[in-house]
Formats: C-alpha cells, sequence, structure tokens
C-alpha cells in the first residue's frame, strides 16, 4: 500500500524535477519528470495549477505551495540531484507519511525554510519600493518613478540579502537622505 508524501514549497512558479544522463557528451531526459507546485508570495499561488479560472481564484498569497506525491514519486524525486539540493537549500522540505495542511505548510515555511529575501524571483514587495526611496501615495499605492536605477529595489534586496532589519532600516534612512540631497542639488 502506498503512503502518501507532501512536499512543501517556498517556489514561486511550478518546477519539474528531471533525471538526465549524459550520453556522447550530450544530455539525455531519463523517464518523465515530476511536477511540483510552485506559487508561494504570488496571489492565488496555492490555485496555479488547479484548473479554476483566474477570475475565480482566491486573493490568497500563500507562504508555501504543497505537492502530494507517493512513495514510488518520492524515490525517483530523492534520486534527482537538483531536487536534494533544492532540500538542502530550505526551499522544498518532505513530509514522509504525512498529508498536512496549507496552514500547516506555510507555518512551516515561515519558520523552517529559506528566507523569502533569498528567493529571486518572489514580487517585489510595498516594504522594499518604500526602502528603496518610493513614496507612498493618497490612494495607497507606492509611486517609484523617482527611484534612480541603481536603487532599484531588486538590486537592494541582492545587496541586502540576509542582513539583520535593524541594518536594512539604516541602510534605507540613509538612501533616504541621498535621494533628498540629489533632489536638492537638482532644484538649486
Amino acid at each position: 500500500m502506498s503512503r502518501t508524501h507532501t512536499i512543501v514549497s517556498k517556489r514561486t512558479t511550478p518546477f519539474v524535477y528531471t533525471k538526465w544522463e549524459k550520453i556522447n557528451g550530450q544530455f539525455h531526459q531519463i523517464g518523465k519528470g515530476i511536477v511540483i507546485n510552485g506559487g508561494a508570495g504570488i496571489v492565488g499561488g496555492a490555485e496555479l495549477l488547479s484548473g479554476v479560472p483566474l477570475s475565480q481564484r482566491r486573493t490568497l498569497v500563500p507562504d508555501s505551495v504543497l505537492t502530494f506525491v507517493d512513495d514510488e514519486a518520492l524515490e525517483v524525486l530523492k534520486s534527482i540531484p537538483k531536487f536534494n539540493n533544492d532540500v538542502k537549500r530550505g526551499i522544498i522540505v518532505v513530509y514522509e507519511g504525512k498529508k498536512i495542511s496549507q496552514e500547516k505548510g506555510d507555518e512551516i515555511a515561515r519558520q523552517d525554510m529559506l528566507d523569502d529575501e533569498h528567493i529571486p524571483t518572489r514580487p517585489i514587495t510595498e516594504d522594499e519600493m518604500l526602502r528603496a526611496g518610493g513614496k507612498m501615495t493618497k490612494d495607497g499605492n507606492v509611486n517609484i518613478e523617482d527611484v534612480p536605477p541603481e536603487m532599484s529595489p531588486l538590486k537592494i534586496r541582492k545587496q541586502e540579502a540576509g542582513l539583520p532589519e535593524y541594518v536594512k532600516k539604516r541602510n534605507s534612512a540613509a538612501r533616504k537622505r541621498d535621494a533628498s540631497e540629489r533632489k536638492r542639488t537638482r532644484n538649486a
């Protein structure tokens, strides 16, 4: 009797784990790949591969996305180096013999998995846009038109990945002072 296993993923998109073999200098796929759901940090991400029409998806932004696999699929996954590397990195967690809930998966993602700032494909957050020098408008949006390219949220994310929050706040204050100084010199 086959057991059900849960794979918790913080990937922003689905990923096909595939076994490859090098023959005469070229790589060839061995067997079929196994799709692990993605969509963590994306609006409606938990329903990404569900077949639910876009207009009917919930606006839930999951911290993780779950995939349920049987014994055979888990054995194949364990034999794929890329899958094992993602487990070591903390972007994937495997719960053998357990079927867990979305709430439990999100809790695991927040506490035990790779920090969001180390996942380069996740969407830029409002907080990151504000730290880069964006301005909050009256309608609740963030205006980033005046943010110079060297202060783009993506560059700042890469520079500050893994730094403590107090250092990020200090860096943000320094960038705001620099932006004010540039604006004053332009207007002078």
